[in-house]
């Protein structure tokens, strides 16, 4: 196992930008998909607000037959000040 950081808004951003730099060198896009989707597990994105970090969401990332799926397990809720769970 290993773990990574990268920037994006989002954690759906996030898998973009990486799929995107997997098909720039030149590996195809389905190919590239197989790859992202059968090596990410989880994905977190962490935010800035009022200069306090925070987990803003985490999705659960799987490969199931010929599409990956992003599942949202957690996201913060500013508006009421806490965690809503999903899953």
């Amino acid at each position: 196992g290993s773990i990574c950081t990268g920037h994006g808004n989002s954690t759906i951003e996030m898998y973009q930008r990486l799929l995107m730099l997997l098909m720039e060198s030149g590996v195809p896009q389905q190919a590239a998909e197989i790859q992202l989707g059968m090596s990410i597990q989880v994905m977190i994105h962490l935010s800035r607000k009022d200069g306090m970090r925070r987990i803003q969401s985490i999705y659960y990332v799987k490969r199931d037959c010929e599409k990956t799926l992003h599942q949202k397990i957690v996201e913060y809720n500013y508006d009421r000040g806490l965690y809503e769970w999903t899953y």
